[in-house]
């Protein structure tokens, strides 16, 4: 007889732990000093992007920074069977706009270990071009209580 999982449901106290654990694991945490970033140009993440791709693509629009991912609000539950962290971002374009770019997406880090953990293309590019315009970002690091049959 064979068998295998095709569609599992996770606990919702485990997802939570796995969650918080990003931050909080003994001795040393997942994510060290993570910070979010910018990428502009036609650069597409995907899960063999390699960091040094996404630096080579960072945004450099005036006044642009990347920020420290600072705490995030959760665990939340975001969807029906899908639990994760939020926290919301705004970066703006300097006053002059001497530099000025489109933004095609994000990427956050894990900052001192100099590694990508997840990234992401909007689904068009946000323009920075002019002073006082900006990119206010929700975001969401969500996982799923169930795996879809799909994916099994």
């Amino acid at each position: 007889m064979y068998a295998r999982s095709l569609v599992p449901r996770w606990r919702l106290g485990i997802i939570d732990e796995l969650l918080n654990a990003l931050f909080t694991v003994p001795a040393a945490a997942i994510f060290v000093t993570p910070k979010i970033h910018l990428f502009t140009g036609s650069l597409i993440v995907s899960s063999a992007t390699t960091q040094a791709e996404l630096v080579a693509a960072e945004a450099t629009f005036s006044g642009y920074l990347s920020e420290a991912l600072g705490t995030m609000d959760g665990p939340l539950t975001l969807l029906e069977d899908i639990r994760g962290f939020l926290k919301s971002y705004s970066f703006i374009e300097g006053d002059p706009a001497t530099i000025t770019e489109n933004i095609t997406g994000y990427w956050v880090d894990e900052g001192a270990v100099a590694n990508w953990v997840v990234g992401e293309n909007f689904p068009e590019p946000l323009a920075m071009a002019a002073p006082g315009d900006f990119i206010s970002l929700d975001l969401l690091l969500p996982l799923a209580l169930l795996v879809p049959a799909s994916l099994a």
